[in-house]
């Protein structure tokens, strides 16, 4: 059990500095839970009714450890550890500590504001299949969907900067490929001998649907000009290597139907709405409240009101802007 106890010790710990600080040992005795009393650390109980309160605040992980009469034992050891360690910390007034005071209050303003906000901004905004329907009408293009094409492909790898010899070594891999899938061989079976693009070849080479502007383009305009079953195109050549095609499947440009896009603009909305709640309440709750600032004593505490941040230079603003993109 020296693991188990290894673990109830780490969650014991946890406890006091996360929890139990915010109380002294007597001031949870003065709110004892109901129960026969199962141990006691001087004149500090532990009742049946906390011990199984603690038990119950076990993450799943640790729930079936104390399942046994062993591992409730070795539960309740550790909680009497920390209530002598609170006791001690008690002795020595640890709790008066300037530190730990600021530190209680800024954990009580938290769980306070925490609680304040989720009684009051609702976590599932209800929205009404009116403004649904509305969005759905004012932003149709959204719910159009461009045509798409599925293809297959075997990527001969090659970069812009290498030397010619490589290239036209690379390019003469590709042609050998075509030249083998137009005579009849399976360009799945090819695919996954020969291609050098790691996320498809072990499809077969299989990239599914994809509309335009997701492919570089002229792998993009080869794949949509292909039409007819299993067709294999000539060898295109991308900013990757040297590729060869062969044509799947295609699917016509369409439009979503209200109930095809109606959850899809419910979870679109509904964030909105959680953050049009959210400044609503602030400022209702701001509106309330005499608030002012004292813009002089602001200004006492310093800071240069010229100085700005440093603008990057035109070159490096386009360098990140690309890097976004």
């Amino acid at each position: 059990m020296a693991t188990l106890r290894n673990v109830f010790v780490t969650a014991t710990v946890t406890g006091v500095v996360l929890m139990g600080a915010a109380c002294s040992s007597k001031g949870t005795d003065a709110v004892k839970k109901e129960g026969k009393v199962v141990a006691q650390v001087d004149d500090v109980t532990i009742t049946t009714g906390e011990l199984q309160e603690e038990l119950d605040k076990l993450p799943p992980y640790l729930k079936g450890r104390v399942a046994t009469a062993e591992g409730r034992r070795e539960f309740l050891d550790n909680l009497l550890t920390r209530k002598a360690l609170m006791l001690e910390a008690d002795t020595l007034g640890i709790e008066n500590d300037p530190q730990i005071s600021r530190q209680i209050a800024e954990y009580k303003e938290r769980l306070v504001l925490q609680k304040l906000m989720q009684d009051n901004i609702p976590k599932d905004p209800q929205l009404s299949d009116e403004e649904i329907r509305k969005y759905f009408d004012e932003h149709t293009d959204e719910f159009k969907e461009g045509a798409q094409v599925r293809v297959r492909h075997v990527l001969i790898k090659s970069e812009p900067g290498d030397p010619d010899a490589k290239k036209q070594e690379a390019r003469r891999k590709a042609e050998q490929v075509r030249k083998r899938a137009r005579g009849g061989e399976d360009f799945e079976k090819l695919a996954k001998q020969y291609s050098e693009d790691v996320g498809s070849k072990n499809r077969g080479g299989d990239l599914g649907f994809f509309p335009r502007g997701r492919m570089a383009k002229p792998f993009e305009d080869t794949a949509f000009a292909l039409s007819k079953p299993n067709e294999i195109s000539d060898v295109v050549e991308t900013q990757f290597g040297y590729h060869v095609i062969q044509y799947v499947d295609r699917q016509e440009p369409k439009e979503k139907t209200f109930d095809e896009a109606k959850e899809q603009i419910r979870r679109r909305l509904a964030p909105q709405r959680q953050r049009d709640s959210y400044q609503t309440f602030i400022t209702n709750i701001k509106d309330k409240r005499k608030i002012v600032v004292h813009d002089d004593v602001l200004a006492s505490m310093g800071g240069d009101k010229s100085a700005e941040a440093p603008k990057a230079e035109p070159a490096a603003a386009e360098a990140e802007g690309a890097k976004a993109e």
